[in-house]
């Protein structure tokens, strides 16, 4: 066996170790994009206790503290970026190249509000 064979075989060993797979990191990375802020709440409007949060939904939370003010209990929550996460899933899909790109023969044409081009 070559040394990067070797390398390979440790690689995938620890990676399986620490349960860590493409399709993990995949998934994880759509709960962040396709996050929603209001999944964290009930239908009053009230915040979910985190026992009560699905993991799909828990994934995006970045921080969530809880302090008490002179006015009561202030809950300060923060979501992972979800503008970074659809960047990432759209490279992996091969959606954004890096700049437009365009093939062939190219007709752009402007028609004016009354109809007329």
């Amino acid at each position: 066996m070559s040394s990067s064979d070797c390398g390979a075989v440790v690689l995938r060993t620890q990676l399986q170790k620490a349960e860590l797979s493409a399709e993990r990191v995949l998934h994880e990375t759509k709960c962040i994009a396709f996050s929603c802020i209001t999944d964290l709440f009930d239908a009053e409007g009230r915040l979910r206790p985190l026992a009560d949060v699905p993991p799909d939904v828990a994934a995006a939370l970045r921080t969530h503290q809880t302090r008490e003010t002179g006015d009561g209990t202030r809950v300060v929550i923060q979501l992972w970026d979800k503008v970074r996460a659809l960047e990432l899933l759209c490279r992996h899909l091969g959606l954004l190249k890096g700049a437009l790109q365009v093939e062939g023969p190219l007709e752009i044409r402007w028609q004016d509000a009354g109809g007329a081009p």
